[in-house]
């Protein structure tokens, strides 16, 4: 059996804890095997469960999902954290460089910043709302992105 701390309450770092445990030599057989292919479908359930919590406007229900859908997400950096590839703090990086912008947001309209708004200059603050709204029109999809 893991020691795991039981506690009122817990935060990411518990959780990404909880999924390297279940994946670790003493942890779960199930857990150790899967791949991202295995869990491609989970992934798209809980998305779509967290979509139909939006849909009926239940935060306790949303709530739910989103902590489902982040267990998923954990899960796949998990995997890549074990061969060697990335962490969650990676990926954490990854979208922090790309919306609050460092140069890693090739492709996008704004440039630099995918939320011009608030990390660009004032000058893009003076723009009426119905302008801004037509100039964030987000986002680029992947395959735009690796054309661009």
């Amino acid at each position: 059996m893991i020691n795991f701390e039981r506690k009122e309450h817990y935060g990411l770092s518990d959780l990404l804890r909880i999924v390297a445990l279940l994946r670790s030599e003493d942890g779960c057989p199930w857990d150790r095997v899967q791949t991202h292919a295995s869990l491609r479908r989970s992934l798209l359930e809980e998305a779509y469960e967290a979509a139909e919590a939006i849909d009926r406007e239940d935060p306790a229900l949303l709530k739910e999902e989103l902590g489902d859908l982040l267990l998923q997400v954990v899960f796949h950096a998990d995997i890549e954290r074990q061969a060697g590839d990335f962490t969650m703090d990676d990926v954490a990086d990854g979208s922090v460089q790309q919306n609050a912008g460092d140069g890693n947001t090739q492709g996008s309209p704004f440039g630099r910043f995918a939320w011009p708004c608030v990390f660009s200059s004032p000058a893009f603050n003076s723009l009426p709302v119905g302008k801004l709204t037509s100039k964030i029109t987000l986002p680029l999809t992947k395959q735009d992105r690796k054309s661009n």
